[in-house]
């Protein structure tokens, strides 16, 4: 039974304890982030989510499935080593099993059947390397580099790394991982070359090359990779990053 609650209305946000005099079963979520500009060139970031936070569970080191969390740490250098126009950016992102999922698909982390937060749902660890250079002018040079770590739902297991699965059906109570079940793995490289003939007309030239594999061999391993290349006018450039 889904309804509106006409005191949700309220202009002032901190409405919580309003919904627990209401009596409401909703459930909260924590976020925090942090963001630092160091010597003119260089910046940090992160962020911090936490959900079903009971301390002695957090800090018990059990692996109690109800751990939630996901975090970001990452950086960017502006102009690296003196030379103008050239970016670096690095990030780290990890996310425990069963974060983002519910008991039915309207309280889960989604939206139009896609993740909210991560494309990559939740249970996995991942590394994204940046590179950025304008040589000259009209000339735009970009190298993506990400490699991550991801457990496997096989059958109708429920290891926490399918958002869209019901977190009620969890395989275990303790000992769950932050890669749990089945563990798989990809590498992606990604170029591209843009070059802007008119003002906000390109030319895009690139390659992308991924290789998936699943280190039990519970599926088969896929290796791609493929050339592309287009005229864009005034759009912004298609990401072919996939996961």
């Amino acid at each position: 039974n889904y309804g509106s609650e006409i005191r949700y209305f309220n202009p002032i946000i901190l409405y919580r304890s309003l919904e627990r005099a209401l009596g409401s079963p909703d459930n909260e979520n924590l976020g925090f982030s942090f963001k630092a500009i160091v010597a003119k060139h260089i910046q940090f970031y992160s962020q911090f989510y936490l959900d079903e936070f009971k301390a002695k569970e957090f800090f018990g080191n059990r692996g109690w499935w109800g751990n939630k969390w996901g975090l970001q740490m990452g950086g960017k250098y502006f102009d690296a080593f003196a030379i103008k126009n050239l970016d670096l950016q690095g990030e780290l992102n990890m996310v425990r099993p069963y974060s983002y999922s519910h008991d039915d698909t309207f309280s889960n982390y989604t939206h139009y059947n896609q993740p909210l937060a991560d494309p990559l749902g939740s249970g996995f660890i991942e590394f994204i390397g940046t590179i950025r250079y304008q040589p000259v002018k009209n000339l735009f040079l970009s190298m993506k580099g990400m490699y991550y770590i991801k457990g496997v739902d096989t059958g109708n297991a429920n290891y926490g790394n399918d958002i869209f699965k019901d977190y009620t059906t969890h395989t275990t109570e303790y000992g769950v991982k932050m890669i749990n079940g089945p563990r798989s793995n990809c590498a992606l490289l990604t170029m591209n070359v843009s070059y802007e003939i008119r003002p906000n007309v390109y030319i895009d030239m690139g390659f992308t090359h991924r290789r998936y594999i699943y280190e039990t061999g519970v599926y088969p391993n896929t290796t791609t990779t493929y050339i592309y290349g287009g005229l864009r006018m005034n759009l912004a450039r298609r990401d072919y990053t996939f996961f």
